[in-house]
């Protein structure tokens, strides 16, 4: 399932504008994290190391639903980005010590 997931986000990415791309992420974003239990409690379990054990059941949740969006936005932006060419990316993105790249 995640793999026509990523299909079609890879396809909406390149004919959506960024702002639809965000929305469509958050659909997304639902529909993965439902779909994902395993991927949910490993997740939770290694922010629970990051943690330290400090953070609340409640706040642990609300970190992994936030982890799921936001690669989801990552990969929107990444899907997003091969389609610029080298002139229109540079107007998305401000390059610093462009000699080193």
């Amino acid at each position: 399932m995640m793999f026509y997931l990523y299909k079609l986000g890879y396809f909406l990415s390149k004919i959506l504008p960024r702002r639809m791309c965000y929305v469509l992420v958050e659909i997304v974003t639902m529909i993965a994290y439902s779909a994902s239990k395993t991927s949910r409690r490993e997740l939770k379990e290694n922010l629970r190391i990051v943690f330290d054990e400090k953070a609340s059941e409640e706040y642990l949740d609300k970190m992994v639903f936030r982890v799921f969006r936001n690669f989801g936005k990552h990969l929107a932006d990444f899907f997003k980005v091969t389609k610029y060419s080298k002139d229109s990316l540079s107007k998305h993105v401000k390059f610093i010590d462009k000699q080193y790249i």
